[in-house]
């Protein structure tokens, strides 16, 4: 866990406001993998035990909402899930994390697709009724840390072109 609380350190001092919803139940994460009908990855089963959810206020990266898998909110990866299911006919396998509504881009976890105790991450992109997919990476924590990480840099350039200006 270390890993993900220094990121979340170093986005605080960039100046991103951070959002976590604390650690969560083994019956919380248990019960969304019975509404998954998938184990999770390692990776992501600790950073849901851990924050539940967490990254940027304005869009963390979604897990579960006090204990509640099912909870109808933006924090929860289960309900975003079952929403682009609807209105795009995601896979049954995929795991929304991240979604970039203004974007129409998701990033899911597949949940089909492991390599020991991880799985492949995607980017599903929603484009004239199609979806296009492409993976990102080989596990939940490579693909959280580098999105965070990418943030900051964002962040930080911004901070320089208002300091010039």
């Amino acid at each position: 866990m270390e890993e993900y609380d220094q990121m979340l350190s170093r986005m605080e001092a960039a100046g991103i406001d951070v959002s976590s919803g604390g650690q969560q139940t083994e019956e919380a994460i248990a019960r969304l993998e019975t509404l998954i009908s998938h184990p999770l990855p390692a990776s992501y089963r600790r950073f849901v035990a851990e924050y539940g959810f967490a990254g940027p206020e304005e869009n963390p990266y979604k897990g579960i909402y006090e204990n509640d898998p099912a909870a109808k909110v933006g924090e929860s990866a289960y309900y975003h899930t079952c929403v682009l299911r609807g209105e795009w006919g995601l896979p049954s396998s995929y795991l929304v994390v991240n979604y970039e509504h203004d974007l129409e881009m998701a990033t899911c976890i597949d949940l089909a697709d492991r390599d020991g105790d991880e799985c492949a991450i995607v980017v599903v992109e929603y484009r004239s009724g199609e979806l296009d997919v492409s993976i990102e990476s080989s596990s939940f924590q490579e693909s959280f840390l580098r999105h965070m990480e990418q943030l900051i840099e964002a962040e930080e350039e911004w901070n320089e072109a208002e300091e010039e200006s």
